[in-house]
């Protein structure tokens, strides 16, 4: 069978230890493409004899899409890792289970140091995430706000925040995409009160 290197190295160890467990290898056709297969023997006599019967089942389509998904999550951390918008994944009672750097950053904090703060630290007016808010995006509705944290440094910054509901196999999770607004917010105020003056 032709086995890639590796495959045959794997296929030996587990003749060697009569192994019975279920194992996945990789085979080159002739055409010189890979295909793998699920893999797995069992010791049984035959006409008197010791053998080992041996199950083959291809997996290539289902490798395939496995390697689809792990391009696609490789994608999706680089872009979350590397966002110039601060994102931060809540739970659904608002709790923070994740943030990027460009949140932490915003917020006058490392990444490390945000595993620590709970969004109630950083929220001026008390709760802005409402159990009503959180109901509507549960319910698929993607909500748009403008709200104020604390900055690490005391300072207050307004945050142009999008959110919408992530799904994650069973579970569920709230991404808040923030912008920071502070220097606009600062403009408009100052603008308005110009006119007015």
């Amino acid at each position: 069978i032709p086995f890639t290197p590796e495959s045959r190295n794997t296929v030996n160890e587990h003749f060697l230890n009569n192994s019975d467990e279920t194992f996945d290898v990789e085979l080159i056709k002739r055409n010189g493409t890979s295909i793998f297969a699920e893999t797995r023997g069992i010791e049984i006599s035959y006409m008197g004899k010791d053998s080992r019967l041996v199950y083959i089942r291809d997996i290539t389509e289902r490798k395939k899409a496995e390697e689809a998904i792990l391009k696609s999550e490789i994608q999706f951390r680089t872009q979350f890792e590397k966002a110039s918008d601060g994102i931060v994944y809540l739970s659904l009672e608002g709790e923070i289970i994740q943030a990027n750097a460009a949140f932490a950053k915003m917020h006058g904090y490392t990444v490390d140091e945000m595993n620590f703060v709970s969004i109630k630290e950083l929220e001026v007016n008390g709760r802005q995430l409402t159990p009503e808010i959180i109901r509507r995006i549960v319910s698929g509705e993607d909500i748009r706000l403008e709200i104020e944290h604390y900055h690490k440094g005391g300072h207050r910054i307004v945050l142009d925040v999008t959110t919408c509901l992530l799904p994650f196999e069973d579970v569920h999770f709230i991404a808040a995409f923030h912008r920071d607004f502070t220097s606009k917010a600062k403009s408009i105020l100052e603008r308005s009160f110009q006119y007015t003056a």
